[in-house]
């Protein structure tokens, strides 16, 4: 369990360092636009903003067990920045651990407003990759540095010319 903490923690602290670095807001919708957005869409023909308008032609409101949530034009759902995390992690088991394809593959299905770079930051820093992926290396580095030794019987006679 402490690993997942570990994951957790590291996965937002690099995606926040991402965010500053690039200066790039729209890379996740944090969870205070998220509510601006449910917020434009209720308040409809009342409110006149460029949010409005982004929002109307992006997301539709829907809601389960009377929790709201946003949804693309095309029923993906889109996560809170602060969902993110559980939600990656989930569809990455779901894809058996597989490399970054298979898991933006199940994330891309199910969810919208996802970018590469955040499911690459996620497989990064997944533990369980990470030491398949240590495993591996080490594998390939013994089987180079491993001497391959050949018996007497598969090289014949040895001949020495002096």
């Amino acid at each position: 369990m402490a690993a997942i903490g570990n994951h957790k923690f590291e996965f937002y602290t690099k995606l926040d360092a991402m965010i500053d670095e690039k200066q790039n807001v729209k890379l996740v919708i944090s969870d205070s636009l998220y509510d601006e957005i449910i917020q434009s869409i209720k308040a409809g023909r009342n409110q006149d903003s460029q949010l409005k308008y982004w929002a109307k032609d992006e997301f539709r409101l829907n809601s389960k067990e009377n929790i709201e949530y946003l949804e693309t034009i095309g029923g993906k759902m889109i996560p809170r920045y602060s969902q993110l995390f559980e939600i990656i992690n989930a569809l990455h088991q779901t894809a058996g651990h597989g490399d970054k394809e298979k898991t933006c593959k199940q994330v891309y299905k199910k969810c919208g407003f996802i970018k590469r770079e955040v499911i690459q930051i996620f497989m990064e820093k997944c533990p369980t990759c990470g030491r398949e992926l240590m495993t591996k290396e080490i594998s390939k580095l013994q089987d180079m540095y491993t001497p391959k030794c050949m018996t007497l019987v598969q090289v014949g006679p040895i001949s020495c010319h002096y």
